[in-house]
Formats: C-alpha cells, structure tokens, sequence
C-alpha cells in the first residue's frame, strides 16, 4: 500500500510539472509571436524619398509577424483614405505640410487602425529614412516589455528653441519626447490615446505633441528609452564599418546629400 501512495504521488507531480511546462510553452509561444503595426511616415514628393520607400519595403517584407503601412498624404483623392495593400501605401486626404501636417498626418493614420480589423501587440511610428530590424526589436519587446518608448529620448530645456518645429518659447520645457524616428506604443497605450485624439496639440510637431499630450492626458505612461546601445545613426564615414547584427535601429540623414542616405539605407538592407 506505501508503495502505491508513493507511486500515486509521483504520478501526480509528474502530471503537475507536465502541467506547468505546458502553461509556460504556451505562454512564451504566444509572446513569441507578438503583432506588430509598423506605421512609416513617408511623403513622395522627392526621387530619394520614392527610392527610399522601394528600398526599405522590400526589406519590411521580410518580417512575417510585422505589417508595414507608409501613410502620405494626396490631395488626388476622393475619400479621407485610401488604402493600396499591394504597396503599403495609405493615403490620406490632405495636403503635405511640415507643421502641422506632420502631426495631422499622423493622427488620421492612427485612426485608421480599427479599420484594418487586425489585433496589434505593439504600434511603432518610424520614418521613411530610419530602417528597423524587426526580428530583434520583437524579440527585445517580449524580454523587455515597452508602453510609450523608442531608442533616443531628449529633455527639452529652458531656452530651447526650434521654430520651425513649433518651439518658440519655454512652455514645452520640461517635457521628455521620444524621437520619431521610431516611437513604439503599447496596444493599451494605443487603445487609449485614440479615445483622446481631440486633445493633441497642433501646434508643435508630431513627436514632441504626442510626448506632451501623455504627460497631460495619460499620465500613468512614462517614456522610455529602449535600448539605446542598439541605436545608431550613420554617417557617411562609418556605414561601410557598421556590424548591422549589433544593432535594432538605424536612423539616416546626410545633411544636403538624401541620396548618399539612399547608398547606406541599400547597403544596411542587404546586410541585415
């Protein structure tokens, strides 16, 4: 009889560990396999900006588990959208501006979301000169879970000024935005950011806007830098020196020279 409670008891707790391996197994597989929405901010009003988006979808393709949309605004459409799933473009009633096309830009391709009838873990914002390596980012994203964040964050300071960007006086001092050259949201974030999109300010661009409207609107979210070690920006110098497998994101911008960004974006691209 001892014998059979002792076998009884092993049985059991081999059947509780089977148990548990199995909760973790489908836990770490559905984390795995995280959805991700990534929105390009694009215009195509130039040659390198057109060549650009060719070079960079092709390389967003590769990413099974990622949808890439390059939203732009056209004034040679009827509707508020127009969606072209076979080149990822969505465009979107209005004319380009910088401020505060930008930021309405953005907002009216946010708002298309709920129209894909998709289930997105993470919405990340880049732009059409930043390349992302989506294999890495999900895999930082389920070790490293992130609600409003991005891989360079910058404190504005008293006396900073950008006019340009709508920064003309000190009343955004004080707030922490992350850049938009990727900005990842959470779908929580996400969900509640588009319950409030008649509260963002137009009058600042798009990065610091959305900084500033989750500080005054969804205060419990907190910027986050992610991974800044994983972060570089290329120059003309040091993009044929680049180990591409060191890092997740890769931001472009040769001053006066866009098409010298095309050179590193198609070499960075075959690399990855």
């Amino acid at each position: 009889m001892k014998n059979k409670n002792i076998i009884l008891v092993i049985a059991i707790l081999f059947l509780y560990v089977l148990y548990i391996l199995y909760i973790l197994f489908i836990n770490f597989s559905s984390k795995k396999n995280i959805k991700i929405l990534n929105f390009v901010l694009y215009s195509d009003n130039t040659s390198y900006y057109r060549k650009m988006y060719h070079l960079t979808n092709k390389h967003y393709k590769k990413y099974k588990n990622v949808d890439t949309i390059y939203y732009v605004f056209s004034e040679n459409i009827k509707d508020t959208y127009q969606y072209d799933k076979q080149k990822n473009i969505l465009y979107i009633k209005g004319k380009e501006t910088f401020l505060p096309g930008i930021l309405q830009k953005t907002i009216k391709a946010f708002e298309y979301v709920p129209y894909l009838g998709k289930n997105y873990d993470y919405i990340v914002r880049t732009n059409i000169s930043t390349i992302v390596n989506f294999d890495k980012l999900s895999k930082e994203l389920i070790k490293d879970p992130v609600d409003y964040g991005g891989p360079r964050t910058t404190l504005i300071t008293l006396e900073w000024r950008d006019e340009k960007s709508g920064i003309k006086d000190d009343r955004y001092k004080g707030i922490r935005f992350i850049s938009g050259i990727c900005i990842i949201f959470s779908k929580e974030l996400f969900q509640k950011l588009l319950q409030k999109v008649n509260l963002f300010n137009y009058n600042v661009i798009d990065d610091v806007s959305i900084a500033e409207f989750i500080k005054k609107h969804l205060t419990e979210y907190k910027p986050k830098v992610f991974n800044r070690e994983k972060y570089i920006q290329t120059t003309e110098d040091n993009f044929k020196k680049i180990n591409v497998d060191n890092y997740i994101v890769f931001r472009n911008k040769t001053i006066n020279n866009r098409d010298k960004d095309n050179e590193i974006i198609e070499y960075i691209t075959n690399k990855l």
